[in-house]
Formats: C-alpha cells, structure tokens, sequence
C-alpha cells in the first residue's frame, strides 16, 4: 500500500495584514502572509511514516495544490521522510473553492496511479482541516471523486499485513474502524503524535537531491471548467469585518493589592447584567420575520439534514429545521427535515413543532455508527429525488464530514460552519438572480466574515445550495407546522459492510450533558489539569455560581481536556464540540484558542481566569484575571458564596 499526505500551505492567521484580500475576487493573496506547512497535514506525515514502519514497501508522495513558494514545504515533507513530492501550481487553478480544489486534487491522485508513481492500492492521508479556510471539506469532497470511503477524524491506528484499524473521534467518543479496502481517504486530528521538529542532516540532503515534480492543467487533463475560480460552485460576494463584541478591558492581577475589591465588584457587575434582557435574543425574535414570499432563482423546497442523539434528536436539529421554515416562508416553499434510522413518531412530532411540513426517514442507516459514504450516498440519492433548493447541515463532527461528500455527489456548491443565512436577490453582470442563499461565515481564524453565494448560472440540471451552520448559530422556534407527513425511504445497498465498526464510549452516559442549555457556563483548560482539581476548586466555585444567580451552571471543557480523557465530548466546547451562547461563560485555564473561541464567542459576556497574560482569551474576555486557577478560585468562591 502506497500513501498519499495531502500538505496544505497555509497562512499564519495570528498575523494577517488588512490587504491580504482581494476584496473583488473575494479570494485570499497569499504572497502577503507568512506561509507555513499546515501543522495538521505534518501529524498525517507522521502517520503515514508509521504505516511505512509496519509496511516497508509502502511509498510516501506528498502532494499540494499552491503557488511556487510551496517547494519549500514538500522539501520539508521530502526532508522528514516522504519519497517524492509532488507540486500542482498553474494560474488557472487559483482561486479554487474546496469542490474544485478536490476535484484537482482526486485527480492528480489519480495520475499519480496512472503513471505507476504509486500502486492502485494505496491511501490518502490529510489533517481533518487548515487554519485558513477552515471548512474541513476537500478531504471528504476528495473522497467522493475517488470512489473512496472516507474515516476522519483519526486519533490512533495499528497496522498489520492485511488490515488497518483506525480509532476515529466521533461525538460519543471514539468509533475504531478495522479496514482492509484501498483507496481510502483519511483525516487525522491532533490527538495523534507530532511530526518531529527537527531533521539530520542527511535528511535535508537527501530533500535537496529528490526533483519536486510540478504539474499544471495540462499535465493531468483537467476540465478547464472544473477548476479555479471559473469552475467553483460557490463564490465570495462580500468581506467585512467581524464585530467586536468582547474584550478591551483591563485585566485584574491576582497578586496585587486590591484584587479582593476589584474581583468582588466583577462578580456584582456580573450578577446584575444577568438579569438584563439578551440583546442576541432579540435579534434572533426579528430574523424569525420572513421577506415576502415569492418565486426565487431556483425552485423546490428547503431541507435540513437532521442529527439523531442516543435519544431522539440532537438539539442542533431543531435549529436546522426551524432555518429552514423560516427561508421556507420567504420563498413560498416548504421545510423538510430529514433524518436517519427507523420512523419514530416522537422524532416526527418534535420536528413538526419546529415548522417540518414533512419528515423523511432513511431506514437502513444505524445512526450510531458513521459510515460517511454509505450515510453521504443515502442522502444524495433522497435529495436527487426530492430536487430542494437549499440543503442544509449542522457544522457538526458528523455534517462537517457528511454534507461535503453529498455536495460532491450532487456536484454543488458548499458554504462551511455559516453563522447567518439570509434570502436576498443578487445581482451579477447585470443579471438579476431573486431569492438566493447568503451564506455568511468567518474565515482566516475569525479575522474576517464572508459572505458567499451559489449561482449555477451556466451549468444547466439540478443543484441544491448548500451550508453547513455552526450549532447554536441559529435560534430554535417559530410556527410549528399545521400538517406534517411522514415518509421512509429505503438507504441503498451497502458495499462498506466488510468494514468493522465498533463504539467505544469515552466516558460513562450518565456523564453525557446538553451544555446548550445552560446560561451560565464555567469552562475548564489544561490550566486546571485534572478531574481532582476540578472537584477540589472547581466544583464549589460551580455550586456558588449557582446560589449567587439561582441558575444551574454548565461545566464545559476546552479540547484538550477531552483528549486527555478528563471529561466526556459532551462537554467540548469549540470547534469540534458545541457552540454555546450562554450569558456568561467562563473559561478557567482555557488558554482561547481560535477553534475554542469558535464555540462561545456569542455568549453576552465572558470571563477568563489564566496565569498566563498572553494566553488569547484574555484579548475578548470581558474581564480578564491574571492568576493561577487554583489561587483565584477559592477567592472568587467566597466572594460568591458571601454575596448578599
């Protein structure tokens, strides 16, 4: 079995100068940002490397898609180990949305195999996603054009002659995956070991030796109407600034003089601005007021693809439906949930509270287990089918890997992880386009928002639009739907059976919480460190929390106290957790990292307690304490508990 890694070359998004967009293209400049090896797409390096250490014949090539500039990385791959690399860089290539970027991609794979640089048995390998666009979409999207079953989210594996066994994160904790089909495509998280720092120095003259192969278009045949800018099915229309909502303020020193008063007036300002109304709540109540209903661009009705939970639904699905009612309402059409497994009438009432005037079934699937390309061909063969305008997807574990294969398989455009959906009528050269999906997100690590459109002006047939929203983007409720029909449809026949899944829990159930629904939220970090110091400081600082505001407080976690096994998913917060919007939130060693701050970045107000005074949390908290977790707290917990 050869491998090929996938290696992004990516910007360091802590500095991004305010050019670094062409704001008329809507595309990124990459020759004004510092660039660098995607540090994810390094760990699936690693990975294939150990894969080689089982399987000595195993060839290594790493591969990517960029400007010149990245030579340097693929010698870097070359240096650490790889056996060739390969570079595609053609101006016709730029400005690629991910489904044009997969394309490409699948298809240099593809002429990698046809010119015997590796066998027809191999794999590829690729971090879970980039620091960039973020959208975690072309691995899967890669997948699709392969013919490939896809297993993300990779923490660990063992290798024999035959076989391969992945364990996989998955939203209950881990799926393992026992494997002997190729190709396969591959996502690996950080919970898997780095690629060393450092090289020798026969290894970087060895780099230096080995030619970098570089394609273009016409070196691996290209439909010229697939590729770049031209041939993306989605296209940035606005950019703007994000709003700042947080930080600013001057953060208190724990071993300072005065710090008992100041904390004592923090925790007083806290408690009174509970009370206050939700600005955010608000808003959502006027985003529920629909346009005027009226013939659109495209036709057909709304769908949501909803999320089963152990019980019934996830909260997301809720969400999702009631987006789709309220755009429903807009366009004059009608929203439809669907969802996998056997019909289940409470399912079916809870959706129809939401505004579902019909729900679909697809019975084959065990909703427990992921199997991306059977669950992916399910729903692609629903919505072919059902013919929607506008599909959507919670930004999920499980839609950021599922929605990106179904857009291949419909050959549509994607927005990933929107926190705004709008219907609005768009106008380009003239045209004027009524009705069409604004999709908004941030990019660059939250430095920038984007707003994007699918416009299939000139390719003729159906093709849905499509988005992936961040959970807890969207507000739940509206009108529940005064009729709602229930369909099953059957999933097709399955060619992934001879693979073997099997669960495995992180954490008990009766540690499994819903942390949407709390509006006080204490998160903890690494700078707490373990589950000890979490009932030993933590816990009575939680229970007075709770007396001082008469509500139940939430205990989150940021990912790394996932990985270490302190605390189930249940309680992640982040990107590849939950996104909460709480009126308080707040984060204890938590160091505010781009992917945590993805997660509670809407609550109304944010507190951080860390030692360190550069960790990034303390830039958008609204208070901001400096000190050791386990000095400030007992402190904070008596000025708590003591509060009149």
């Amino acid at each position: 079995m050869d491998v090929v890694v996938l290696a992004k070359f990516v910007p360091d998004i802590n500095r991004i100068p305010p050019d670094a967009w062409d704001r008329e293209r809507g595309t990124l400049v990459r020759a004004r940002l510092e660039m660098a090896f995607n540090p994810l797409d390094r760990v699936a390096l690693r990975m294939a490397l150990d894969i080689r250490a089982q399987r000595p014949d195993t060839r290594i090539v790493a591969l990517s898609m960029g400007p010149a500039q990245a030579m340097a990385m693929l010698k870097e791959a070359v240096a650490c180990g790889a056996d060739q690399a390969v570079l595609l860089t053609d101006r016709r290539l730029a400005g690629a949305d991910t489904l044009a970027t997969a394309y490409t991609v699948s298809s240099a794979i593809r002429s990698l195999a046809d010119r015997g640089l590796i066998s027809r048995d191999f794999a590829v390998l690729c971090g879970m996603q980039s620091p960039d666009g973020d959208t975690a979409q072309v691995p899967a999207q890669a997948a699709c054009f392969l013919g490939a079953p896809l297993y993300p989210y990779v923490s660990d594996l063992s290798v024999d002659a035959e076989r391969i066994e992945f364990k996989c994160l998955s939203s209950v904790g881990f799926q393992r995956v026992v494997t002997g089909r190729r190709p396969f495509v591959a996502t690996v998280t950080r919970l898997y070991p780095e690629l060393p720092f450092y090289v020798d120095l026969a290894a970087m003259q060895r780099a230096n030796r080995t030619e970098v192969l570089v394609w273009g278009c016409d070196d691996i045949q290209l439909d010229p109407r697939r590729v770049g800018l031209d041939g993306s099915r989605t296209r940035v229309i606005r950019i703007f600034e994000p709003e700042r909502r947080h930080g600013g303020g001057k953060p208190l020193v724990a071993d300072r003089d005065g710090f008992a008063d100041h904390a004592a007036a923090m925790l007083a300002e806290l408690r009174g601005a509970f009370g206050r109304s939700d600005r955010s709540a608000e808003t959502d109540a006027r985003s529920d007021t629909p346009g005027t209903p009226g013939k659109g661009y495209y036709s057909g009705d709304c769908v949501a693809l909803c999320e089963p939970a152990k019980v019934g639904l996830a909260p997301v699905s809720r969400e999702m439906v009631s987006a789709c009612a309220r755009m429903a309402r807009a366009l004059g059409c009608r929203p439809v949930a669907v969802t996998a497994g056997a019909q289940e009438e409470s399912v079916a009432e809870d959706l129809a509270s939401c505004g579902a005037e019909e729900v679909w079934f697809i019975e084959g699937l065990d909703p427990a287990v992921l199997r991306v390309r059977d669950h992916a061909n399910a729903v692609a063969a629903l919505l072919r089918q059902l013919r929607p305008q506008i599909v959507i997807a919670p930004a999920t574990l499980t839609g950021r890997v599922l929605a990106p294969y179904v857009s291949a398989q419909l050959d549509c455009g994607l927005t990933a992880d929107c926190s705004a959906l709008d219907v609005a009528d768009f106008s380009r050269s003239g045209r004027v386009f009524p009705k069409v999906l604004y999709q908004t997100r941030p990019a660059l690590g939250g430095n920038i928002m984007a707003t994007i459109v699918s416009v299939y002006e000139d390719l003729g047939g159906w093709r849905p639009q499509m988005a992936t929203v961040r959970p807890g983007a969207l507000p739940v409720g509206g009108r529940p739907a005064e009729a709602c029909r229930v369909h099953a449809f059957r999933a097709p026949a399955s060619d992934d059976w001879d693979d073997r899944i099997t669960l495995e829990r992180q954490l008990a159930d009766e540690q499994q919480i819903d942390l949407e629904d709390f509006e006080v939220i204490v998160a903890v970090g690494m700078g707490v460190g373990d589950r000890e110091t979490i009932g030993r400081v933590v816990e009575p600082f939680r229970a007075a929390l709770e007396r001082l505001f008469g509500v139940s407080v939430g205990l989150g976690c940021s990912r790394a106290m996932v990985d270490a096994g302190v605390l189930p998913h249940s309680h992640q917060v982040g990107q590849t957790g939950l996104v909460v919007k709480p009126k308080i939130y707040i984060g204890l060693g938590v160091s505010g990292a781009i992917q945590h701050k993805i997660g509670m970045e809407n609550s109304r107000l944010i507190v951080s307690v860390n030692r360190d005074p550069s960790a990034p949390i303390h830039g958008f908290a609204d208070h901001a304490v400096v000190g050791d977790v386990q000095q400030v707290l007992p402190l904070l917990t008596r000025l708590a508990a003591d509060a009149p």
